[in-house]
Parts: structure tokens; sequence; C-alpha cells
């Protein structure tokens, strides 16, 4: 069953997704399993990874456990629905204008390429669910929610809408976005400044079909919005052949 979710999701989903409007049309049941599927394994990954709580508050890791099994049994029929511990989908191209000074010179490769996973949380820990980013679409499953308002974004059951009407997401979702496209950046300017002259080397060989990848609107879509320095990096001044 899980390769058949896979598939829904990959041909009438993710090749067809429009990152600045997000996927169009309907679903039906496959999309709330591959949601399940997905974000259990997500869940497994960080508990493999260790210490998912241990900075914050180790007792979270009980819920994390009791959410995963209502996941579980969802999955192989057990139970009709996912219950509190609600999936959720966030086509990410909705905040790719957003009008920001703090907005990351990095955002448009963020929304749009980067793939990972994180178990965010508030301060309060009123709040605490489990985040996997696929592209332009993240999927939360949440492991604790007290009164933070999500509506317009649930997986269905059985049939939904891709394009709901009204949308609700708590404010400082933006800035969670945010602060994972710096940690996207960081990242990617730590690379080895050799392997970057490799990288490059292999991407001028490979020019014109650069130029019409994904990768390379993001990157073109960050240099019109924030100037050329957002995609180069100082240590590339100095390098030679």
């Amino acid at each position: 069953m899980l390769s058949s979710w896979e598939k829904e999701f990959a041909e009438k989903v993710f090749s067809q997704i429009s990152s600045s409007d997000g996927p169009r049309g309907s679903y039906s049941e496959w999309y709330s399993k591959f949601a399940a599927s997905l974000l259990y394994r997500a869940s497994l990954y960080s508990i493999s990874e260790g210490g998912v709580f241990a900075r914050v508050d180790p007792s979270l890791e009980a819920d994390l456990a009791k959410c995963m099994e209502v996941w579980r049994r969802f999955l192989i029929g057990e139970l009709s629905n996912p219950g509190t511990n609600e999936l959720h989908m966030v086509p990410i191209g909705w905040f790719s204008d957003v009008k920001s000074d703090d907005t990351p010179v990095y955002w448009n490769r963020y929304i749009k390429r980067s793939v990972e996973i994180d178990i965010p949380h508030s301060d309060s820990l009123d709040f605490v669910a489990v985040y996997c980013k696929i592209g332009p679409i993240a999927f939360f499953g949440h492991v604790r929610n007290y009164g933070k308002l999500w509506k317009g974004t649930r997986l269905s059951i059985n049939h939904g809408l891709h394009s709901p009407k009204f949308v609700v997401l708590p404010g400082n979702l933006l800035d969670y976005f945010f602060s994972r496209a710096k940690m996207a950046e960081a990242m990617a300017r730590s690379v080895n400044p050799n392997q970057r002259v490799k990288t490059d080397r292999e991407v001028r060989k490979n020019l014109e079909r650069m130029r019409t990848s994904p990768l390379f609107e993001a990157m073109q879509a960050d240099a019109e919005r924030f100037g050329v320095a957002a995609i180069t990096h100082a240590e590339e001044d100095e390098r030679t052949d």
C-alpha cells in the first residue's frame, strides 16, 4: 500500500505542483495515508538520531510515542482517523512573495527545493508537531496542540480539496519557516570551497540543462529579489582553478 500512496502523491501532487499556488483539484483517502506514513517515518528517524526532546522536556517523548502509535493504527486500518494527532499539508509556496525585512536571502531555494524533517514546538510546549518538507510542500503531524489555530490545512480522511477557500495558521509559523531557511543557507555556505569549485565545474558542463531546472529558477528568484550576492559566496572570489 505504501508504494501506491507514494505513486499517487508523485503523479497527482508533486509532478504537477506550482510552487506559487500549491496543488489544485481534489484528493481521496490515499493522501491522509501518505501523510501519516511520511510523518511516522520522520518520527522514527528523529528518534534514531537520539535526544529529540532531551534539551526541552523528556516527557514529550511519551507524547510522540503515543502519537506514532495512533498513526500506525490508522495506517493499518485499526483506527478510522488519527483523532487529535491531525495531519496537515501546507504548500509553502503560499509564502513565496511574503514582504518582510526578515526574509532570508535563501528564501526561494528553501521553499521550493529543500527537503527536511524537524520536531517544532512552541516555547510553552502547548504545541508540538512532526514536520516533514518535500520541496514546496510541508506536512505537519500534530503531537500536541492546545488551542493553536490551524484551519483549512487539515487533510480529510476520505475526500478533500487541495486549495481551501479559508485558511488560518499560527502567527509564528512564518518565523519558523524563516529560521529553517536561514539554517539551510548556513549549511549551504559551510560547504568546503574546493567542493564548491567542483560543483561549479559540473554546472558549467551542463549549463543548458541547469538553466531549465527548478533549482536555477529558485536561484534566479533569490538573485532578482535580494541581489546577486544572495547566490554567491565570498570564498569564491578568492578561488583559483
